[in-house]
């Protein structure tokens, strides 16, 4: 017999009686050769093999065994390890033998996020030296995904990846951190970094069940949400359990100007945190990058000279990248177990993929030795301001992670605003005082808004002497700027047309009172929010922040947008005009709630603004970036006879008339 049909005979009969030509034992999606395992904790190792096989595992000495049920899976833990290696893991499941072979021991870490975590390194600043310097890290290692679609319905049983040495392919920021890491330890512990990146927004990271307990994220576990938990599905899901030192994450792009961030990205640690059953798991997250927008050849076409964009952008409160980092630096603050890196000096101003990851990597690291690693003496942030006090003309704030005190970065003390009761903001002067700055302006007299490197690309004047940069920071004398008084609303358990029924969720301090004779009375104290959902989706957000962030808008551009009135029974329409939404999913919150008293109807509107600047129009359009529902359009002509207002309302609650547009009118975009 020809020795090719030979091999062929025998290949088919090893089917024949195994079903398979590879051995029927198997381990998890982790476990593959040239992983690296994590150090100094207990190892859960896992896999399938035949149903009721006794399993057996060993790895640098050690051994575990297991029996598997009636589905074929087995898990087993070994004993801690010290870093080192390599090593082979064995497992035998009766006749069956595997071997995977080259296994470091050493610090495991998840890098998770959008666009920014998945930036090659082949595309990074530095990236082609980097790529040189592989051949002094021969302990680093990168896992990547292979095999189905990240994205998944429902939580999945297996994530396939390979690992492997870094090559241009692997994620920058995973890549940097982990240099910075192998080379503070003198090469003698083994970094891993296994890297799962898709462009979707934070509630993708989160466990369907802890999203369905939320009253502001309940929409996101709905099965027709777009995200909604399917990246938890599809990769943490699978790796509950192993052993790690900790997670990168670096995202929230997709959740820019959203209020709800402040619960989703709080909900992705608990998430991660509860899989891996490990209530402090080290969490590091990186603060997004100053960023403009992007600019291409079709945004000629907008008639907006580069420093009319500008100014609009220094003032900056609006663009949806502010309330994000806010929300990032209060969730780092209040979160124990977890660390911020900031990247808002290193951005850049026309791209959201700034290319200097080898910073980011270092901060990242930074924190990692801080949180993870216990070194409580490293100097890990830059300055972050904790109080301010108003002396006469000037505003003094106090800062800790001070490191070896402040310092004006070069370019001097710039990115400090003032304002006064009129809310318009002025450049500001500042000065170092030991661990303080003094800020004053000369054009107001009282201020009462502060403002530092507020803006969606800010200017940045202050840093600590390590180099790290001040946490972009504001503070407002309440009792000087109208503040809405607290709102009582009586709102319909159901909509006008008596079809599907009002679900409002209390946030921050808001009270929903008993339904009486069908309606419900809410009481709305300044800075609280009800989030109203429909069918288990998430729909409209009452708000009584007036000074919540937005989104900036070129000025003199024609905006079309969707909202409610609210209005009562006698008393025609409310003098209350809702936030910007695209369409009927869009976020819609209101500016001046005080002004609605009896509301018990929600009628829609169509209508359209004459975009003013920042100093004019406030900061009273929300728009939440790049989520599908509520994206902004800006339009040439007008669809309807409509009335355009100011979206500003005054200290009366009357919105700013700018006068009636006609059906088919025009307005082009121009410069301020």
């Amino acid at each position: 017999m020809p020795r090719r049909l030979a091999t062929l005979l025998v290949i088919f009969l090893a089917i024949a009686v195994h079903g398979t030509a590879t051995a029927a034992v198997a381990v998890g999606g982790p476990f593959t050769a040239h992983a690296v395992l994590q150090r100094d904790q207990p190892l859960p190792i896992w896999g399938t093999a035949d149903a009721d096989a006794a399993i057996t595992v060993t790895l640098a000495g050690r051994s575990a065994t297991a029996k598997t049920g009636a589905d074929g899976a087995w898990r087993v833990t070994l004993p801690a390890l010290p870093a080192g290696g390599p090593h082979a893991l064995e497992v035998a499941a009766g006749t069956e033998r595997l071997k995977i072979d080259d296994l470091l021991i050493g610090d495991v870490w998840i890098a998770v996020g959008q666009s920014n975590m998945m930036m090659q390194v082949q595309a990074a600043a530095g990236g082609q030296e980097a790529l040189a310097r592989l051949g002094e890290l021969p302990g680093v290692r990168m896992a990547h995904h292979m095999g189905p679609e990240l994205v998944q319905p429902k939580p999945a049983t297996s994530l396939c990846v390979q690992w492997g040495a870094p090559n241009g392919s692997s994620s920058a920021v995973g890549f940097f951190f982990a240099e910075h890491a192998y080379r503070h330890f003198k090469g003698t512990v083994p970094i891993g970094v296994m890297a799962f990146t898709a462009i979707v927004p934070a509630e993708a990271w989160c466990e369907a069940e802890l999203l369905r307990a939320h009253p502001a994220l309940s929409w996101a576990a709905d099965p027709a949400q777009a995200h909604g938990t399917k990246l938890f599905n599809g990769v943490v899901a699978p790796l509950a359990g192993l052993a790690l030192k900790g997670v990168l994450y670096y995202q929230g792009e997709m959740n820019a100007g959203s209020t709800l961030f402040a619960h989703s990205l709080p909900m992705v640690i608990a998430s991660f945190r509860k899989a891996m059953a490990r209530p402090d798991l080290p969490f590091l997250f990186v603060q997004l990058a100053a960023f403009q927008e992007h600019r291409g050849p079709a945004d000629q076409k907008l008639d907006m000279d580069a420093a009319s964009l500008t100014r609009v952008h220094r003032s900056g409160a609006e663009h949806g990248f502010v309330m994000t980092r806010e929300i990032q630096t209060e969730v780092w603050r209040s979160t124990p177990g977890t660390g911020m890196a900031s990247a808002i000096d290193i951005g850049q101003a026309w791209d959201i993929h700034p290319t200097n990851k080898r910073t980011v990597g270092e901060r990242l690291f930074l924190q990692a030795l801080r949180v993870a690693y216990a070194d409580k003496k490293v100097v890990a942030s830059g300055p972050v301001a904790t109080k301010v006090e108003w002396k006469g003309k000037q505003a003094v704030v106090s800062f800790d992670e001070l490191g070896s005190g402040l310092k004006a970065v070069e370019g001097g003390l710039i990115g400090f605003e003032l304002a006064g009761a009129d809310q318009v903001m002025h450049d500001a002067t500042a000065r170092i005082d030991g661990g303080r700055v003094v800020i004053e302006c000369k054009q107001v007299a009282e201020p009462c808004m502060l403002h530092y490197a507020w803006a969606g690309y800010p200017r940045v004047g202050l840093a600590n002497k390590e180099g790290l940069p001040a946490q972009p920071f504001r503070f407002y004398r309440w009792d000087r700027l109208h503040v809405p008084s607290t709102a009582t609303l009586v709102l319909p358990k159901q909509a006008a047309d008596g079809t599907p029924a009002l679900q409002w969720s209390p946030l921050a301090g808001a009270v929903i009172g008993d339904a009486v004779a069908g309606v419900s009375t809410v009481t709305l104290p300044p800075g609280s929010q009800m989030v109203r959902t429909f069918g288990g989706i998430n729909g409209y957000l009452l708000n009584a922040a007036p000074l919540g962030g937005s989104t900036v808008i070129r000025p003199g551009s024609l905006i079309g947008f969707s909202l409610e009135v609210a209005a009562g029974p006698g008393e025609g329409e409310a003098k209350t005009y809702a936030r910007l939404g695209s369409d009927n999913g869009g976020w819609q919150a209101w500016d001046q709630p005080n002004v609605v008293t009896t509301a018990t109807a929600f009628s829609p509107r169509d209508v359209a603004i004459v975009v003013r600047p920042p100093t004019v129009w406030g900061n009273h359009l929300f728009h939440h970036l790049n989520n599908a529902a509520g994206r902004t359009t800006l339009v040439r002509k007008v669809s309807q006879d409509l009335t355009v207002i100011r979206p500003e309302l005054g200290v009366d609650g009357e919105p700013g008339d700018l006068g009636a547009v006609a059906k088919g009118a025009t307005l082009a975009s121009k410069g301020l």
